[in-house]
């Protein structure tokens, strides 16, 4: 038995165009434009990652043990110059 897709949902599945006289699928020109701003959008990203280094962190903890209160420590630390004498990075400058 198959069920009714909701109708939310139709926005977000994609169907390419079907071509009867040739038995093949084609891409719709408005996926084709969608994929192409999507690939410019990550190339973009990328570019502008090379010319602004970032730092990913990712801090693990049980339910109210303080990662809030640790990361706000941190880069409020990092931002006015406290002291962290064992963060080499913030030490060489590279931070």
């Amino acid at each position: 038995m198959l069920r009714q897709v909701p109708a939310i949902w139709k926005l977000f599945i994609r169907r390419p165009s079907f071509d009867p006289d040739k038995g093949t699928s084609l891409a719709s020109p408005t996926s084709i434009t969608d994929e192409a701003l999507i690939a410019l959008d990550t190339l973009t990203g990328r570019i502008t990652g090379l010319s602004q280094p970032s730092i990913r962190l990712g801090v693990t903890g049980l339910s109210r043990a303080g990662k809030t209160v640790f990361i706000s420590s941190l880069v409020h630390n990092l931002i006015h110059g406290g002291r962290l004498p064992l963060f080499e990075a913030q030490k060489s400058g590279r931070i």
